[in-house]
């Protein structure tokens, strides 16, 4: 038997009995669950359930922060004020920002407190559970004021590789954290570095400075950096845990070492001048061994005319020499007789042909020797 009664005798009886009942229709509220049961020896007495039903959410859900004295503190309080008339707030679910949600049960004071946040604007979102699993979200929006930023007072623009680096500053804020960056200038630190040096190839390693009783502070660097282009920023964190925006990023060029600039410039110069000298050397070498093989081209030239010009006189010997003896013949007969008008004029073109011969020839020789010498 259901009922709104704390305290009812069922009269309903289940023959055979039954194990399980459903029971549909019943409103929102309390309710009480009365059963009783027969054995043997007769009926027994009767118990009493309560159960509620809860199909709706929570009434409402207010949250107000509570306003802090000073903006910078890095801890907001808000008051979370909600009601459940039926069943009542059992839980709250809390997340910030981007943050993973959190589970949050009221001690009671309706006062919810924050971990500590970086500077700038928040966001919390909240939501009222009942018992009943039913809930009810809302939101609210607040800032964390940062404090001053750190003044950076000297640092070295330019500085040789192998040199210590060293930053000074200050800050209004006395035996304060001091949170600083350096790195180069296309990498970025994680949020859980608060001092690196870091390269491509280098992990970033943490440290931290102070502030003293006047707010100065000096940075350095606990390895010194190697040839680029760094930047370099700082922040400032109190003892509560409030911090700073970062100062603007300034810029520190580091070079090589005189003697590694030097080596440079002379490897960079030789890496022009020994191309350039070993082809000036194979310039020489092929000059050297055309004219080698043009010397050797010449002497057997020279020798080939020479034993030509052996054969050419050889044969021109042998041809004056038959010219010779058919003038003798002509003029032997000459003696003798008169030679006939066409016997005469064979003889002066045989003596001609043959001065004409050894003009040419001589000529032509000479001009030989001289072009093979």
């Amino acid at each position: 038997m259901v009922g709104e009664l704390p305290s009812a005798v069922p009269i309903t009886s289940y023959i055979p009995p039954v194990s399980s009942k459903e029971i549909s229709g019943l409103n929102d509220g309390v309710w009480y669950f009365h059963a009783r049961f027969k054995n043997q020896a007769g009926w027994g007495e009767v118990s009493h359930f309560r159960f509620q039903i809860d199909s709706q959410k929570p009434d409402y859900f207010e949250i107000k922060e509570i306003i802090r004295e000073d903006l910078t503190e890095p801890k907001a309080k808000f008051v979370f004020n909600a009601e459940d008339k039926t069943s009542g707030i059992d839980f709250y679910e809390i997340q910030i920002d981007a943050k993973s949600p959190e589970i949050w049960q009221d001690d009671g004071r309706h006062i919810y407190e924050t971990a500590v946040l970086w500077p700038g604007k928040h966001i919390l979102i909240a939501k009222a559970t009942d018992r009943a699993g039913n809930s009810l979200a809302n939101s609210v929006e607040f800032i964390i004021e940062p404090l001053e930023s750190p003044f950076i007072t000297e640092w070295p623009k330019e500085l040789e590789s192998g040199e210590q680096l060293i930053i000074k500053g200050t800050t209004k804020y006395p035996n304060a954290q001091i949170i600083a960056w350096l790195e180069r200038q296309d990498e970025y630190p994680s949020a859980q570095i608060i001092t690196g040096l870091e390269r491509q190839d280098e992990a970033a390693k943490s440290r931290t400075t102070r502030s003293d009783k006047d707010g100065n502070f000096i940075f350095a660097a606990d390895e010194k950096p190697k040839d680029g282009v760094y930047g370099f920023w700082a922040e400032v964190m109190d003892e509560r845990g409030a911090k700073s925006l970062p100062t603007e990023k300034i810029t520190i060029a580091v070079k090589p070492s005189a003697f590694l600039r030097i080596g440079s410039k002379t490897i960079n110069l030789l890496s022009v001048a020994v191309p350039i000298i070993a082809l000036i050397v194979l310039m020489l070498f092929v000059v050297w061994y055309g004219w080698h093989k043009f010397n050797l081209f010449k002497k057997r030239l020279r020798k080939e005319v020479g034993e030509a010009e052996q054969a050419l006189h050889k044969a021109f010997n042998l041809l004056r020499e038959e010219i010779q003896e058919q003038i003798k013949l002509l003029e032997k007969t000459r003696n003798k007789r008169g030679l006939t008008k066409e016997e005469q004029k064979i003889l002066k073109q045989l003596k001609k042909d043959l001065d004409d011969a050894e003009r040419f020839v001589g000529k032509e020789l000479k001009d030989i020797e001289k072009e093979v010498k």
